[in-house]
């Protein structure tokens, strides 16, 4: 499905395809779409080793999105961000974090919390906190960068390689773990 806004399709389709897919793997969502949800489902009816875990907390989306995309590999989770406990995320590897979620400071939470749970975390529409008005950053001098003076740039330059692709809007960034 084409859409103005599924601009990350492509980035995820390429991240997804370099997993051994006849191997067990895993992949966390946080805020479910349909942009998203048609690239998960179509891998997930494919490889059934591959499992999606997402996460909504608006609950008309999150029923909608379930009853379009559910099956056995594709799980969804309703939850409350406010309250949602990372903790239980946190005893596993993950090969790809998705991170896509309605509530701005949510995405910045969930990167956070899950920054050393996998080697590939995927931001959708990422450029809002390089925003002056953002509240997350100040002085910044391109918010599609991915330098020290944008958020990505100086909370993660030190253990992750940035790339930004705003070649069509809303950006997608894509951070993977630097090799030690």
């Amino acid at each position: 499905m084409n859409h103005p806004f599924y601009t990350h399709r492509q980035y995820l389709i390429e991240q997804i395809e370099k997993l051994d897919l006849t191997q067990p793997n895993i992949i966390l969502e946080f805020g479910t779409g349909i942009g998203s949800g048609d690239v998960f489902k179509e891998y997930a009816d494919k490889y059934p080793l591959l499992t999606i875990i997402s996460y909504e907390h608006d609950v008309e989306w999150f029923n909608q999105m379930k009853t379009q995309y559910e099956s056995t590999n594709y799980i969804f989770n309703l939850i409350e961000w406010d309250n949602f406990d990372y903790n239980s995320l946190k005893n596993k590897h993950y090969n790809i974090i998705f991170v896509d979620q309605g509530i701005w400071i949510e995405r910045a939470r969930t990167v956070d919390e899950m920054i050393d749970n996998s080697d590939v975390i995927i931001i959708h529409d990422f450029d809002y906190f390089n925003k002056q008005d953002s509240g997350f950053i100040q002085g910044c001098s391109n918010i599609y960068g991915t330098g020290d003076d944008t958020y990505w740039g100086y909370n993660y330059n030190s253990i992750m390689n940035i790339v930004a692709y705003s070649e069509l809007l809303p950006p997608t960034l894509i951070m993977t773990k630097k090799l030690q």
